[in-house]
């Protein structure tokens, strides 16, 4: 039996060479559990949110569970009450919201999810899988479970006593505070009349990199775009106030991209939270269930950018244009287009998990207005940041090139690749840099 603290939220015991469990799951801690057999078991105690940071981000553990071992269940082990939120957040993220299909984006939506579905035995004529395909739930019996030889108690709502045969290990989760918290306020800008700063560029699996985040710098308006786990304390760090955001662009609700939205919340429920319109019922789902109030999101202030239209938001001096992108769960695509004089003729494009596959997209079975949209979105952008290469419904940047003209400024982000092994074209941003655009 070993004992292995990844941090103060999360505590792996690896039982043998094949077996493990762990205690709290916080996000990106798969990425520091290397060079052991996986855990299948993640307990938890009563807390999910804390400060803005999640004690209980099981959608990447689970995906390494199912897609890199086997089609291994995750056996998630929760206090009863838990379980509707979790397998609330889960379910929207794996599956994508019930879609009502009352309006154009949410029959795209839809339309998107059904081609991309994972279905049984990978068969594309199979049955979708569920989340119990997924995942199963337990719950503590008089605050007890056992895995094996391994008798873990429920000491407190947090805490945990582990014993097994010749050791015992008291674990506690906890969110300590740092110094970052209680920081003063001493802005700095980022440097540029329009720049993009990039907190990292990786994916959810990669060691080497933290999730892909970035600010964008519109003459000092600050836009944060899927904001990742550490990107408020980086911001901080930098000697920045986390109040000089003055919204945040969410795509999807996958895990590696709304992180950081929690921890922001915490501080200004008044931020401006901007996404495409049909991705905002499930955004505000989410939200609920993060924080555990429903209606804690209706209190936000989550704008609907209409599809298919630009649309202008005046606080921030720029017009929006979203439209859907090809992925599995309702996922925004952006272009920013700019009321400054000395920016107008910049329109910068991010894509939000957008898969661009030119088999699928141009094969005669798939929607010809779709592909008209997906193939003509970055036609006026003159700057890209597109996410790719990580995992089977993510662009190969290699696959995205040839649609893009030769003008066109293309960053990539969501990748373990650097730009010593990068693309054919292109930069791949690093963790801290900053591109001055103008």
């Amino acid at each position: 039996m070993k004992y292995i603290p990844i941090n103060t939220l999360c505590h792996l015991f690896v039982i043998d060479e094949t077996s493990s469990f762990v205690i709290g799951s916080p996000p990106e801690w798969i990425k520091r559990a290397t060079g052991v057999p996986f855990p299948r078991h993640i307990l938890l105690g009563d807390s999910l949110l804390v400060n803005g940071c999640n004690f209980a981000e099981i959608e990447f553990p689970l995906y390494k569970n199912f897609f890199f071992n086997k089609l291994r269940k995750t056996e998630i082990v929760c206090p009863e009450e838990s379980t509707p939120r979790l397998a609330g957040i889960l379910a929207e993220a794996l599956l994508g919201p019930d879609y009502r299909l009352d309006s154009p984006g949410s029959v795209k939506a839809a339309y998107f999810g059904d081609i991309l579905a994972v279905r049984k035995n990978f068969d594309p004529s199979g049955e979708k899988l569920t989340l119990d395909d997924y995942a199963t739930f337990h719950t503590y019996e008089n605050d007890r479970f056992a895995i094996g030889d391994c008798a873990i108690r429920r000491v407190d709502r947090d805490a945990f006593h582990v014993a097994w045969p010749g050791g015992e290990q008291s674990v506690s989760l906890e969110y300590r505070e740092t110094s970052l918290d209680k920081r003063p306020a001493s802005p700095r800008a980022i440097p540029g009349a329009l720049s993009i700063f990039c907190f990292d560029s990786g994916d959810g699996f990669t060691p080497a990199k933290e999730c892909s985040s970035f600010i964008l710098n519109a003459g000092g308006r600050y836009i944060l775009f899927d904001p990742s786990l550490s990107s408020f304390d980086r911001l901080v760090e930098r000697g920045c106030d986390f109040r000089d955001v003055a919204a945040v662009f969410i795509s999807h609700v996958h895990a590696d991209h709304d992180q950081g939205l929690y921890r922001f919340l915490m501080y200004n429920k008044n931020i401006i939270i901007m996404t495409g319109e049909t991705v905002c019922e499930s955004l505000a789902h989410k939200i609920g269930l993060m924080v555990g109030d429903a209606n804690f999101a209706t209190q936000c202030r989550i704008t609907p950018i209409p599809l298919k239209q630009r649309t202008g938001v005046a606080e921030l001096g720029i017009d929006v244009y979203c439209d859907l992108g090809f992925h599995s769960i309702p996922s925004a695509m952006a272009k920013i287009y700019f009321h400054d004089a000395g920016l107008r003729d910049i329109v910068l494009a991010y894509s939000g998990d957008t898969l661009y596959d030119p088999v699928r997209i141009r094969s005669d079975s798939f929607n010809a207005v779709y592909r008209e949209d997906l193939l003509r979105f970055y036609d006026d952008a003159t700057h890209i940041i597109h996410e790719g290469g990580a995992g089977l419904i993510h662009t190969d940047p290699e696959d995205l090139i040839p649609f893009l003209a030769p003008g066109q400024e293309i960053y990539w982000m969501h990748t373990g690749r650097t730009n010593d092994d990068g693309f054919s074209r292109g930069h791949i941003l690093t963790r801290d840099e900053n591109i001055v655009i103008r």
